[in-house]
């Protein structure tokens, strides 16, 4: 088995969200990784990108007591110079209104009380830890990429194994099939390929919202269906790159039972943001291809790039008109 960590074969990399995606909803996912329209995201994920960041920050040796105290305390608040940071990293991610203060103060708090610092005998503990690798082998040719909250190195008698941890800010917990199939299964192929000598002996979801029951503990599989995940990943791979415009409306996400739900609304109003028209800007460098994306034309430009406005015309499925 041949596996790479750079000069790639495939140019797109496999990462959940992106299979979800995929798998969800072809317009969707045309708008999200063909077309780059911005997201703009919501308050669920950026409490929990404003909690990665100070996790972090508080993932150090001298910074020991001050996480006993946070502990303690129950609150981060207590805390005034890292308070501040928190407060900062919360604004930069718009979150920093007294209601999402208080959910982001409970979150770190149950982060910290989850076994932090790792078991005992931990000789090192790894913080987002990415990971962009490339397999193939007889019928396998695929690449993953993606980021591991957190896991530890531990000793056990005399041999090494992994503890790993993802920390989740959703208002629920994973079905029976996502847990068994989704993020947590890819993690663990990726640590057995970046450690092949090192058994994942515990692999835990921390769901921040529930601190008086946060875990959800994913059970390892063994080494042949690592390999039979590794098939289906190839699989998944071939359709992900041959995916173009002429593939939109293979797979509505309204037409399928298990995932109209994504297209909304809501009982709160919400609905997918791609289903309407809108306008954005994106930053191309002298290729053309699309560096990033913006609804507010906040680019810093450089030399060689440029700016275009684009115009999306909406769902094909909700908007057929327009097409």
């Amino acid at each position: 088995m041949i596996v790479r960590t750079k000069d790639f074969k495939n140019k797109v990399a496999l990462s959940i969200s992106r299979i979800k995606k995929f798998q969800h909803c072809s317009q969707s996912y045309y708008c999200n990784y063909i077309l780059k329209i911005p997201d703009k995201g919501n308050s669920g994920s950026l409490r929990g990108s404003t909690c990665h960041d100070v996790l972090e920050l508080l993932n150090k040796p001298r910074r020991r007591k001050q996480v006993d105290r946070i502990v303690i305390n129950q609150t981060v608040t207590n805390d005034t110079g890292l308070w501040k940071f928190v407060c900062l990293v919360a604004k930069k991610y718009k979150v920093d209104d007294p209601e999402n203060l208080e959910l982001i103060d409970s979150f770190l708090v149950t982060a910290l009380k989850c076994d932090f610092w790792g078991p005992e005998n931990t000789i090192h503990t790894f913080i987002e830890k990415e990971f962009d690798l490339e397999i193939e082998d007889d019928g396998i040719d695929c690449r993953i990429r993606g980021f591991i909250d957190r896991f530890h190195l531990v000793k056990e008698s005399n041999s090494l194994v992994i503890y790993a941890a993802d920390y989740k800010s959703s208002s629920k917990k994973l079905d029976k099939n996502d847990l068994e199939t989704g993020q947590a299964l890819m993690y663990q192929l990726a640590l057995s390929l970046l450690y092949p000598n090192v058994k994942m002996r515990d692999f835990r979801f921390i769901f921040l919202k529930f601190p008086d029951s946060p875990y959800q503990v994913y059970t390892p599989v063994d080494e042949s269906a690592l390999n039979g995940y590794l098939y289906y990943l190839s699989h998944i791979q071939q359709l992900i790159n041959s995916f173009s415009e002429k593939d939109v409306d293979s797979n509505y996400g309204k037409l399928n039972q298990k995932t109209k739900f994504l297209c909304g609304p809501s009982k709160s109003g919400w609905i997918c943001p791609h289903q309407k028209p809108l306008d954005y800007h994106v930053l191309l460098d002298n290729n053309n291809d699309i560096i990033k994306s913006s609804f507010d034309n906040n680019f810093s430009v450089k030399v060689g790039e440029s700016v275009e406005k684009r115009s999306y015309k909406g769902c094909k499925h909700f908007y057929p008109e327009n097409y």
